[in-house]
Parts: C-alpha cells; structure tokens; sequence
C-alpha cells in the first residue's frame, strides 16, 4: 500500500498601498515522500519537493472595478521549473446588481504522488512515465442579484486548452495513466443561489461541457458531457468543543 508523508510551509505578506491597490507577496516549499513497496517492479521510494514565489496586485474601485494580476514561479526537483500566472478582470453595475467578469490564467500541474504510483497487476501495460499537465484557461460570466441579493443568478463561457494532459485510458492495448499531447474543453454553466432564511440557502448547478483529444478528435474518456448538482446549506452557528 502507499504511503504519503507530506511537508508543506508557507509564508505570505500583504501590504496596503492606498485604499484601491492591495499586494501579495510569498513563498511555499512542498516536500511529498512516498513508499510502495508493492509498486510491482517500479522504484518504491520517490521523494516530490518544489520551491515556489508568488506576487499578486488587487485593484478594487469603489467595489465597481476590479482586477487581479498574479504570478508564480516553481521550481522542481523531479518536473523542472515553471512559471504561471492569471489575470481577472470585473464591472460591478450597482444600480441593477449587475456584474461582467472575465479571467486569462495559465496552469503547470505536475503528477502526484499517487498518480506517480498507480500501478495495478491486474492492467496489461504499465503506467508510463508521466510529463507535467500545462494549460491555459478562458473564461467570461455575468451574475445578477435581485430581491435585495437574495438570489443570485449566474452564467457564464469557458474554455481550456491542455498539453500534456494526464488522462487515465482503458481502451486496450493502453490501459492506465497516460499524457495527451493536445487536449480542450469548453462549455457553458449556470448557477442560482437564494436565501430562503437568513441562515438558510438552496443553490442549484448546470455544466455543459464539450472535450476533445486534439491528436485523434476523440472526446475525452470520463468527462461528462452534462453535470449538474443541487443542495441545500444551512448555517446553525456556534460551536462545539470536546477534550
């Protein structure tokens, strides 16, 4: 069986420049040990650690206009090095409780631990050596609040493009983990919250979503095509405290 240790540290400042300007600064260092001594014939210790540096500037209007700008730069021991960062933007109509927003972002996901050691007897060929997962992300919404912001409304477009995209596949003679080289999805979501009570809210989700494998024009295995999902929150307060 695996075994994960995890280590994780962080350090983060904010500073105050004027009233509509806040910035973020910080550091991480991740450390993951695993053991599986069971890992069928592969390594079974593998050490994960990266060190990363963050920055991000808010700008905040008169809760009218807002935006982000963030970068990030990490480094790994085992995936290299790699630099992301993400951009949003946003319109607040407070005369109808309108918003527009939009957001750019790019993406480096490197493979866990666990992904690292999935491995079973029982598939014919064996987990290969997994690359990181890079991407780039688009999206652009409104949300609308009525009845004095007891229901929210929401919709909104996005995109994705993924190179390196880890997939698990179980179309022989290729079953487990693998990368594809060229991957998208893109769709459309809504969502609506309202506040039946104050401490008690009902929301509802929809997704639609259409994915393909740009080298085979094939639709990724195990993405829903629809999703969709319901609840209802309630918030009790207080608190509850046993030694």
């Amino acid at each position: 069986d695996l075994q994960v240790t995890n280590w994780r540290l962080v350090w983060q400042r904010n500073f105050q420049v004027a009233k509509p300007l806040l910035l973020t600064a910080g550091y991480q260092f991740r450390e993951d040990q695993g053991n599986n001594p069971s890992n069928f014939g592969s390594p079974s210790n593998r050490i994960l650690s990266s060190h990363a540096g963050f920055a991000q500037a808010q700008f905040n209007w008169d809760d009218r206009v807002l935006a982000t700008a963030g970068v990030r730069h990490d480094e790994y021991n085992a995936f290299g090095q790699a630099t992301t960062y993400r951009l949003t933007g946003g319109y607040v109509f407070k005369e109808t409780g309108t918003k527009l927003r939009t957001s750019y972002s790019t993406g480096f996901r490197a493979p866990t631990m666990n992904e690292l050691f999935c491995v079973d007897p029982s598939f014919p060929t064996p987990i290969p050596n997994l690359k990181p997962e890079k991407s780039q992300s688009f999206d652009a919404g409104i949300d609308q609040w009525l009845f004095n912001d007891r229901l929210q409304l929401s919709a909104g477009y996005f995109w994705n493009h993924f190179t390196n995209l880890i997939q698990f596949v179980s179309a022989p003679p290729v079953i487990g983990l693998q990368n594809v080289g060229q991957a998208k999805s893109e769709g459309w979501e809504a969502s609506a919250r309202y506040a039946i009570l104050k401490n008690l809210e009902v929301h509802g989700q929809y997704t639609y979503t259409l994915t393909r494998d740009l080298g085979t024009s094939a639709r990724l295995p195990l993405w829903p095509v629809h999703s969709a999902s319901a609840g209802l929150t309630a918030n009790l307060g207080g608190s509850y405290l046993y030694s």
